[in-house]
């Protein structure tokens, strides 16, 4: 469910991060008043914490930038499965310099990856080698992107924050055929 999308003034933006935060820790602090386990309470005052040290980063940011800010809060459910590992791939404070190589070069192994996959499956005449070039080309753009942001919004002794995780969800899917989709070009 999209619950916020699109450029929203500096001032509005704040406010808006500043109301969900606080609804979040009003949340918590009720579980927590509810609460005897010592170890869901202490896990709860974390949450908190964490909660007002993004609130804090995002004022911070908030205040760094000039004309509006593009906002992109979704939500987004599944079914809770014990099976699920989380790992984390990326966490920690960059320079501008040290964040364009390590991002590019996780960005490009994913796109090297999908290059080589979609070549094999076409040389042996299996079907999927469409679906993994239009993947490589989505994760192109999504790094141009992110090499276009870092370098607009460089701001000189400025770092950056990088957060990335790996999240394993075993299921079992049905076996299926899945053919070759079809691709349709528009001049």
């Amino acid at each position: 469910m999209q619950l916020i999308k699109g450029p929203y003034s500096k001032e509005d933006a704040l406010e808006i991060a500043e109301r969900t935060i606080r609804t979040m820790i009003q949340f918590q602090n009720e579980k927590i008043a509810l609460r005897i386990d010592e170890e869901d309470i202490q896990n709860r005052k974390r949450i908190i914490k964490q909660l007002q040290d993004d609130l804090t980063a995002f004022v911070k940011f908030t205040s760094s930038q000039q004309g509006s800010i593009n906002m992109d809060a979704q939500l987004r459910t599944h079914r809770s499965n014990p099976e699920v590992s989380s790992y984390c791939l990326i966490n920690g404070n960059f320079t501008i310099e040290d964040s364009l190589e390590i991002l590019n070069s996780a960005f490009k192994g994913k796109i090297n990856f999908n290059k080589t996959k979609a070549f094999s499956l076409q040389e042996r005449g299996e079907p999927g080698s469409q679906l993994h070039r239009a993947r490589a080309i989505e994760l192109q753009n999504e790094l141009d992107k992110v090499n276009e942001e870092l370098k607009r919004n460089h701001v000189p002794g400025q770092n950056v924050n990088i957060h990335c995780s790996v999240h394993l969800d075993f299921v079992t899917a049905p076996e299926k055929h899945v053919s070759e989709p079809q691709i349709v070009h528009s001049h």
